[in-house]
């Protein structure tokens, strides 16, 4: 799957420093976030990109904030 850019709402924790996605938008449809599997950092230059692996009640997302441009991308759908 290519890369797609979508809506994310999400929490951000300023006392945690912790992002925390609640719900996002993907081809016209609303998806909530049940439960976050996992998450974890990759940093391309000088860009840190935060991964989430995000459940619903029938899919696995991966959705990835790049923090420098503050976007949303969902990489991969299982």
């Amino acid at each position: 799957m290519d890369a797609e850019h979508i809506d994310v709402y999400a929490l951000f924790a300023r006392r945690a420093c912790a992002v925390q996605p609640l719900k996002f938008r993907w081809q016209q449809r609303v998806y909530t976030v049940r439960e976050v599997t996992y998450h974890w950092e990759t940093t391309v230059g000088a860009t840190r990109f935060l991964h989430f692996a995000a459940a619903d009640d029938a899919h696995l997302f991966e959705l990835v904030l790049n923090t420098k441009a503050l976007t949303w991308e969902l990489h991969n759908v299982e």
